[in-house]
């Protein structure tokens, strides 16, 4: 089976970059794309995140509102309690099973290489989820 979302839009507002209760770093982006019907611009805004100590830095260094980026990742649907009142929420993520973003109007940026990505024991790439209790939103 396949979950994969690809975008390719201009940051709405500044990166926000984060830490888990783990001390790992995220970056939640707003990115909007839009297209045109019946002669009117529609604009649909979408949540991302990003995981990875190195590409988070980079974001949080390269980008900034108004940047364009292309985003490939993982469609996830988290649900919260917040105040007695049930949230929900969609989001794009980039980390742990895959993904990629690319900075498309960026100068005197060099996206990190295989050997730059931090490392487990497993091989695998270090990118968990953010710990969220139920009362928290994830981003």
């Amino acid at each position: 089976m396949m979950n994969v979302a690809i975008l390719v839009g201009r940051l709405g507002k500044e990166p926000e970059i984060k830490q888990t209760k783990g001390g790992k770093s995220y970056a939640n982006l707003s990115v909007a794309t839009s297209k045109k019907i019946r002669g009117k611009e529609v604009v649909q805004w979408h949540n991302v995140c990003v995981f990875g100590e190195r590409i988070v830095a980079a974001i949080g260094e390269y980008l900034h509102k108004g940047s364009m980026v292309a985003v490939r990742g993982e469609i996830t649907y988290s649900r919260w309690k917040s105040g007695g009142e049930q949230k929900f929420s969609v989001s794009i993520l980039v980390g742990g099973n895959g993904g990629e973003i690319r900075f498309l109007n960026v100068d005197n940026y060099q996206p990190p290489t295989a050997g730059d990505v931090d490392k487990n024991d497993d091989g695998m790439e270090e990118m968990a989820g953010p710990d969220v209790d139920d009362d928290t939103p994830p981003f």
